[in-house]
């Protein structure tokens, strides 16, 4: 594991790597650990799959402990990972080695998705950004991350980013801790659109942002939109629903989620939204 430059180290940065650090095996389970947690990834998947090019050098950028990297090696693409957390590397390349697809693993590297340097122009056939945007608080630095994205993607090379909507903090606040209505952290992550954790939370710093803002930060920064998703698709939120069906209901509801997944009025509504573009040459 090689430690890459880093572009600016300051306070947030150092509590969003000290939360990975510490939630690093949960975040390795939390795609897996039931049916409605599923849907994210099976979304996210198909929409990674229809989209890739064959044997394709990829760039997981904030790639936690390998979910989506360990996938896409075990279909022969050639993955390097790239994360603040190197616990969650550590994770990563021994999950990699277990399911064996070690050899298809380029590298991992320790450092920071607003300084991508360690890697020449044009260096991947495909990048995924699935986590960074959670947590880079101000506009400056999501535009510095997408700008480094679009210069080690090849010319027409895809793109696929999350983010977390912007009603997404208050919404599970009402569900799992009401009495978070009082804490001015989560009025600041409203109305503001980011903002430091909610002491005592299992969380940390992290952007809410809007449809049209994730689209219009890709298509400034030199990308073609295909398609904006909703990851959780009209399930979002409905973890008790999803949980309780059965094995013939969840693949059919599965299939209807996947069909219906980029439908406008969707967007807004899910907990993390789903960016796929396209480098412009």
């Amino acid at each position: 594991m090689v430690e890459a430059p880093v572009s600016a180290v300051d306070d947030v940065t150092e509590r969003v790597r000290a939360h990975y650090q510490t939630y690093a095996a949960e975040e390795l389970q939390r795609l897996a650990k039931d049916r409605y947690a599923q849907i994210e990834f099976e979304v996210t998947w198909h929409l990674i799959r229809q989209v890739l090019p064959p044997r394709a050098r990829v760039l997981d950028a904030g790639s936690g402990p390998g979910r989506y990297a360990v996938a896409l090696a075990g279909e022969g693409h050639c993955v390097t990972l790239l994360d603040l957390s190197p616990h969650c590397l550590e994770l990563a390349a021994e999950w990699a080695r277990l399911a064996g697809v070690a050899d298809r693993i380029e590298d991992l590297v320790e450092g920071d998705v607003r300084d991508l340097s360690r890697w020449p122009d044009a260096s991947f056939d495909a990048v995924l950004l699935l986590g960074p945007l959670y947590h880079l608080l101000r506009a400056r630095d999501r535009a510095r991350c997408v700008e480094e994205v679009r210069r080690v993607l090849k010319p027409g090379g895809p793109v696929v980013a999350s983010a977390i909507n912007r009603f997404t903090p208050v919404r599970l606040a009402l569900r799992y801790w009401p009495e978070q209505i009082f804490a001015p952290e989560l009025r600041q992550a409203l109305i503001a659109g980011a903002a430091p954790a909610v002491p005592g939370s299992a969380w940390t710093d992290a952007a809410y942002l809007r449809p049209a803002q994730v689209q219009r930060l890709f298509e400034r920064h030199g990308f073609r939109t295909r398609v904006l998703a909703a990851a959780e698709g009209f399930a979002a939120f409905m973890e008790d629903a999803v949980n309780r069906l059965s094995d013939a209901e969840w693949s059919a509801w599965l299939q209807l989620i996947i069909e219906t997944c980029t439908d406008p009025a969707l967007l807004g509504a899910t907990a993390h939204l789903l960016y796929v573009g396209y480098r412009a040459a």
